[in-house]
């Protein structure tokens, strides 16, 4: 059983579980399936929206997908919440992906 499959069925058992939904969009990320990530990353940040990390992963989806604009304004939001929440190597990495925009 692949990751995808598996968080797809835990998310199936529990839909309004926003851990599995966060682990089955970065499954999908990391398979190169950024539509369906993104629709994953809405999820999660219409349940928690300072979650930071999935703010820069929807960012990142966003580019990959050629949703450069998009990508710009998550990417701004988490680059608020790295500085907000005082973390500094994700602050770095976000300033690189913005820089490269």
């Amino acid at each position: 059983m692949t990751d995808i499959e598996k968080y797809q069925s835990l998310c199936a058992a529990k839909p309004e579980n926003a851990l599995y939904r966060f682990s089955f969009g970065k499954a999908l990320f990391d398979a190169g399936r950024y539509p369906d990530a993104i629709k994953a990353f809405q999820f999660c940040l219409s349940v928690r929206d300072d979650w930071m990390v999935v703010w820069i992963l929807m960012g990142r989806a966003l580019l990959a997908d050629g949703q450069a604009a998009a990508a710009e304004t998550h990417l701004k939001t988490a680059l608020e919440l790295a500085i907000e929440q005082e973390h500094e190597d994700p602050e770095h990495e976000i300033r690189s992906l913005l820089e490269s925009l």
